[in-house]
């Protein structure tokens, strides 16, 4: 797995490839998931699209992601990659990035009223 650091924090603005590289040499992905989080909740439908601009590159044992976070305040983006090796043992990825509050910019989310 190569990807950025833990701590380190994503600009908002700017596309970050977040997994350069999720290679399996003896099995299979199965599953990429990512997700982008304001304040601890999951973004969905045209609030995700207007957060987080996340793009998946997936074939059967390799992986890219980028996501490009469009505001700063509270937001986090998170990546799950499940693999299968060749005995059948599933094997889970997850890491969570935060988003740097430099510049400092607010969501704007669509409403229901």
């Amino acid at each position: 797995m190569t990807a950025p650091a833990k701590g380190k924090g994503l600009k908002p603005g700017k596309r970050t490839k977040i997994v350069r590289s999720a290679s399996i040499s003896d099995g299979s992905i199965t599953k990429v998931r990512t997700r982008c989080l304001l304040y601890g909740n999951q973004l969905k439908g045209k609030n995700r699209k207007a957060v987080c601009k996340i793009n998946t590159r997936a074939a059967y044992n390799n992986v890219q992601v980028w996501a490009m976070p469009s505001c700063s305040v509270g937001v986090k983006v998170r990546t799950m990659i499940t693999a299968k090796d060749s005995a059948g043992q599933k094997t889970t990825w997850k890491r969570t990035w935060r988003v740097r509050n430099k510049p400092r910019t607010v969501c704007a989310l669509t409403a229901n009223g």
